[in-house]
């Protein structure tokens, strides 16, 4: 991944975006997803593509996002098996890590099963273990049916919206903002100046009733599903991703 400037045309698997967001299991640390503090730099630079800060992949299109994939542990498995978090705990950081793969500029990575909590029953690398390992538990797609449709609402948005898939660095630069006075350390908040109005992205990871101003605007994605509601003033509670836009 670091020879990334050599061949612009290839995409990578960020490993620094698993990293922060689930967390690293080679220095045993939950990541941002399961209610950490973080640095908003990084986590703003993350959602830009990882393409305008230090790091800077050429463009949006190099980093491949994600925080599971076939290899290692699924997410769920991280949490529950690696880390020892109670299962409730480890559901609502899969939902906040999945949601933001997919509000963030670049390419998107959704592991089979991930949006179901898919479960390998704690095997880290299951290459060679039997189908009982690796198959899909469609019984955990009934069981999850909510975060499924979540899941298919935002990839929806991400489709009707451009900004959430810019093309070139200076565009994102130019017309992505991190809005600090209405961030703190759980809680990012974002400005996108749209090509048909603004929209604005809250990434929130804890369970804090928190109160946000945002006028003249309409909530069209309030963490479980899409919405249509009219507002200024928002009461924020369940972690996840809010995405709203202006009402012109």
């Amino acid at each position: 991944m670091y020879n990334h400037q050599k061949v612009p045309a290839y995409g990578f698997f960020n490993d620094r975006y698993r990293d922060f967001v689930r967390g690293s299991q080679w220095n045993n640390k939950p990541g941002y997803a399961f209610n950490q503090e973080a640095s908003l730099y990084d986590l703003f630079h993350l959602i830009c593509g990882s393409c305008t800060d230090y790091y800077k992949f050429k463009n949006p299109h190099q980093t491949i996002n994600y925080v599971e994939c076939h290899d290692n542990y699924t997410f769920f498995d991280y949490g529950t098996t690696f880390l020892k978090k109670e299962e409730s705990e480890v559901i609502q950081a899969c939902k906040v890590a999945l949601q933001l793969v997919l509000i963030s500029q670049g390419v998107p990575f959704i592991h089979s099963g991930q949006e179901f909590f898919r479960t390998k029953m704690g095997i880290e690398n299951s290459y060679k273990s039997s189908d009982v390992y690796n198959r899909i538990d469609y019984g955990r797609r009934d069981k999850y049916k909510k975060n499924v449709v979540a899941i298919k609402d935002l990839i929806e948005i991400r489709k009707q919206y451009s900004d959430l898939r810019m093309n070139d660095p200076k565009d994102i630069s130019q017309r992505i903002h991190l809005l600090e006075g209405l961030s703190d350390f759980h809680l990012a908040t974002i400005e996108i100046d749209g090509k048909e109005g603004k929209l604005y992205l809250i990434i929130k990871n804890d369970e804090i009733v928190k109160s946000i101003t945002l006028t003249n605007t309409i909530l069209i994605f309030d963490s479980n599903t899409k919405c249509n509601n009219y507002g200024n003033i928002y009461s924020l509670k369940d972690p996840g991703v809010y995405i709203f836009k202006e009402n012109k």
